[in-house]
């Protein structure tokens, strides 16, 4: 064997030149350990959602509907908070619209108590309403939101229902389910105040919606 760089013969076994120290070719220096490939960065884990968010507490409910229709005022003999609001609009004849939202919480909810509530609430804003005689450019709409985490059937079937007709005054009867976390009300429009009976649904599910 001879040295690839300067030609100098190299023993038998011999590792490095005699004459200028290079390795001879074929020797390897001490063996190293071969690198290991990195460990994998963790990932981190997927974020799960919730697939139920379950039922909201009324009083959560009532914080909600405070947010967009301002402090409610208690009213003792309907056991329900109410909150007034005025609107104007030119493409109802120039007229005013008084609106009383009332919101009343029910351990179970029926068709009965829905409409002995309603019905209710519909009186009371007659009672303290004030200003012009309704029908004079002015009238007067009343929503009953009734909260419930039991809601039966026969109270949904209700609201869905056209409510009684009233002179210059709406009366729409609205379920709030807690436990769904979803409303019901009248989606038709009566032929008596049509005019006004698609604005009246839009608001109550402005005000009364969960989101």
């Amino acid at each position: 064997m001879f040295c690839y760089k300067c030609g100098t013969r190299i023993p038998d076994g011999g590792k490095f030149c005699p004459a200028c120290g290079t390795a001879a070719q074929g020797s390897t220096a001490a063996s190293q350990p071969a690198p290991q490939p990195a460990e994998p960065f963790p990932q981190p884990s997927p974020i799960t959602q919730a697939t139920s968010n379950g039922a909201m507490p009324f009083e959560d409910y009532r914080s909600l509907l405070e947010g967009r229709l301002g402090i409610g005022q208690f009213v003792p003999e309907l056991n329900a908070w109410m909150y007034y609001s005025e609107e104007f609009r030119i493409k109802w004849g120039a007229s005013k619209m008084k609106k009383y939202v009332f919101l009343s919480a029910f351990e179970k909810l029926d068709a009965q108590a829905l409409r002995t509530y309603s019905d209710a609430c519909i009186k009371h804003a007659l009672k303290i309403y004030q200003g012009l005689p309704r029908g004079f450019q002015t009238g007067v709409s009343s929503f009953a939101i009734a909260a419930s985490n039991a809601v039966g059937q026969d109270a949904v079937d209700l609201a869905l229902q056209i409510p009684p007709k009233h002179y210059a005054a709406f009366e729409l009867p609205v379920i709030a389910d807690l436990q769904n976390r979803r409303i019901c009300h009248m989606q038709r429009t009566p032929m008596w105040g049509a005019l006004l009976w698609k604005d009246i649904r839009n608001f109550a599910t402005a005000c009364a919606k969960f989101e």
